[in-house]
């Protein structure tokens, strides 16, 4: 140990610089050079219930708080091409991408700085770090407009989906119930004698077995419109929850900057600074290593195996002459 502290005097200068001026330098470059910035905006997630005891969007879980619902909806619209397409689209119509890289950038930063956490069971965060305050602004004003819009389009359709199979349902159930009616009259017309509100003991059974086919008829009739008109409130409710949500409470602004920036700049120094410190350890073990001097009595007997009988020491410059 003491050889190592030896070398580290003896070469102080050396060390000087690579331990000490060097990270430096290479920090104050670090914050100069590429500082960083994080801008943050805050959402409010409406509750659903609102609109109805019992009523979700496509895609809510009853059992998660409306931001839980909220982030992951955001978090998954987010990892899709059709969101990368609309939010560059945005971005360049805006007049924020003027060439390849930038758009490069805006992605880069949404598929690795970009983050969606919760505050609360209403409150959503959404942060990103870039190298420009301006793209941190930018990005998160353009992704908080594409994610309402891609929102809306998938809950639309989604619905109308349920929409046209009810209406295709309740267009055969009406066909049907239309084909027993006529079924029912043309029996009555056979026979004169009868009526639907006939009680005459001989009443026929077929006379009962066409009534009740379209009382059924009738009733199903009346089931489908009552369910088309829930799915089309449910439609109406969740377009107006999707346009309306999540509301901005925080615009985007920049958090962190000014001098060291989110602290980015200021790791990539520091990580410098252990790279240094790693060479200057290699560095410092490598002088010891070829430096064969002997210092003392005890590395001569441990290196030979002999004892020494005699030490001479080092004489004066007097006494030389």
């Amino acid at each position: 140990m003491l050889r190592y502290l030896e070398a580290l005097l003896q070469y102080k200068f050396r060390f000087a610089v690579i331990l000490v001026v060097l990270p430096a330098l290479l920090v104050v470059a670090s914050v100069a050079l590429f500082p960083t910035y994080k801008g943050s905006a805050s959402l409010w997630a409406d509750s659903p219930s609102s609109y109805g005891t019992g009523f979700f969007p496509s895609g809510w879980n009853q059992y998660l708080s409306p931001a839980d619902n909220e982030a992951a909806s955001l978090t998954q619209l987010m990892k899709t091409a059709a969101f990368a397409n609309l939010l560059v689209q945005h971005l360049d119509d805006d007049g924020y991408i003027k060439s390849k890289a930038d758009r490069d950038a805006y992605l880069t930063y949404l598929g690795t700085n970009l983050t969606i956490s919760t505050a609360g069971s209403h409150l959503v965060l959404m942060s990103v770090t870039c190298d420009r305050a301006t793209e941190c602004l930018a990005l998160l004003k353009e992704t908080i407009a594409s994610t309402k819009i891609l929102a809306a389009e998938l809950q639309k359709a989604d619905s109308q989906q349920g929409i046209d199979f009810l209406d295709a349902e309740l267009t055969q159930a009406q066909t049907s119930l239309r084909s027993s009616e006529d079924a029912l009259q043309k029996y009555l017309a056979a026979h004169p004698g009868l009526s639907v509100t006939s009680t005459n003991i001989d009443r026929p059974l077929e006379l009962d077995r066409l009534v009740a086919d379209a009382q059924d008829k009738r009733n199903r009739v009346q089931q489908i419109q009552s369910t088309l008109g829930q799915a089309q409130y449910y439609s109406s409710a969740s377009a107006t929850l999707i346009d309306a949500g999540p509301r901005v409470i925080d615009e985007p602004r920049i958090t962190r900057g000014g001098l060291t920036g989110d602290g980015s700049s200021l790791k990539r120094g520091l990580m410098a600074w252990a790279v240094l410190a790693g060479l200057g350890a290699a560095y410092l073990w490598i002088l010891v290593w070829i430096d064969k001097t002997v210092r003392d009595v005890g590395e001569l007997e441990r290196s030979f195996k002999l004892p020494v009988v005699t030490t001479i020491p080092q004489l004066a410059p007097v006494e030389r002459l």
